[in-house]
């Protein structure tokens, strides 16, 4: 398994360019969209607490 974040930043842009070839430009922006989707579900599962404390200040509103 890859730990090493600029192996990780590496991957992502290759995959990033071989899509924008295969596809279009708009299946690369589909890509990034879903890529801030999944990186915001992972932060929400890593760090829950930042999570309900942003609720919580929405609730005392």
């Amino acid at each position: 398994m890859l730990t090493n974040k600029a192996l990780w930043g590496a991957l992502a842009g290759a995959l990033v360019a071989i899509v924008w070839v295969t596809f279009d430009s708009s299946a690369v922006l589909l890509v990034i969209a879903l890529a801030a989707v999944g990186w915001l579900i992972g932060t929400i599962i890593d760090r829950p607490e930042v999570f309900i404390r942003l609720l919580q200040r929405l609730q005392d509103r």
